[in-house]
């Protein structure tokens, strides 16, 4: 496993890339672990973030139950979120769901980079 050291280097090498604005790692339940965001643009996001990507998975597993049901079939693999990405006019956010752990990056949309990914 990565140090943390590793860890916050790496989300620095993210967060210089043209075009982010910041990156966050929380837990699954939206706790902020690390970031290169202030405390206050950190918790917002995490707070937010956290809902949307549980309601996501959520959303993906029922409608893989229904099609299960539908087709008759109990062995099908289910979906699972892999990665979320949300535009606005203002932020681009690319959310990359583990077991345990979020990676949020926030992207401004009008770089020459954001949408590229």
């Amino acid at each position: 496993m990565a140090g943390a050291t590793e860890v916050q280097q790496t989300l620095q090498r993210i967060a210089a890339r043209k075009g982010v604005l910041g990156v966050i790692i929380t837990t699954f339940e939206g706790a902020p672990i690390m970031s290169t965001f202030d405390d206050e643009r950190t918790a917002l996001y995490a707070s937010k973030v956290a809902p949307l990507v549980q309601t996501s998975r959520a959303a993906l597993q029922d409608l893989d139950a229904q099609a299960s049901q539908r087709d008759r079939c109990c062995c099908c693999d289910l979906n699972d979120l892999t990665f979320l990405r949300l535009w606005s006019k203002k932020h681009e956010i690319i959310i990359a769901p583990d077991r345990d752990f979020l990676l949020v990056t926030v992207q401004d949309p009008s770089s020459n980079t954001a949408g590229n990914a």
